[in-house]
């Protein structure tokens, strides 16, 4: 049996002590936001087995209402409940009117659903270079942008806001 110095000079898959005993705390931090009220709405469209917005026995009118809310919370005109992030990023692509031969700066780390989303609506994705907070360089994005871009697409990963005040 090894001594507690052999043990801590190995790696812990090797029998060695663990860098940690507790995992990290998992990268998406808004399912820590999910609660009781939010479980009881899902579960309250789900029992009444309606679970798509137009058809159902039993109607819940939760994307209404949720839309509602964000209009009346941000004072928009306008709100679109979609089904996920890539849906939106088409959504905004085609409501500020990007197309074909229309160039888009995204940034060189970002998810994929963001050039997917470019290159669905025919434009041409444009890398721009990340910095020391990942997210899109604003020095690089200067020197990219040029008469055939038509939008930035600014993602920020895991929550960070990088230097979107430069």
């Amino acid at each position: 049996m090894a001594n507690a110095s052999e043990r801590a000079s190995r790696l812990a898959i090797e029998g060695g002590t663990p860098v940690r005993s507790e995992p990290l705390p998992w990268e998406l931090p808004g399912v820590h936001w999910i609660g009781d009220e939010e479980a009881d709405l899902v579960e309250k469209v789900i029992r009444a087995k309606s679970p798509f917005r137009y058809y159902g026995p039993d109607l819940q009118h939760m994307v209404d209402t949720l839309e509602s809310e964000w209009r009346d919370k941000f004072g928009m005109p306008y709100t679109l409940g979609v089904n996920a992030g890539s849906q939106a990023l088409l959504i905004a692509l085609a409501a500020f009117g990007v197309g074909p031969g229309d160039e888009v700066a995204v940034p060189g780390y970002m998810w994929v659903s963001c050039l997917s989303a470019i290159v669905r609506m025919g434009a041409i994705p444009r890398l721009v270079d990340i910095d020391d907070t990942f997210c899109m360089d604003p020095v690089d994005l200067e020197s990219k942008i040029n008469s055939r871009t038509k939008a930035i697409l600014y993602v920020n990963m895991s929550g960070a806001t990088g230097h979107i005040d430069k």
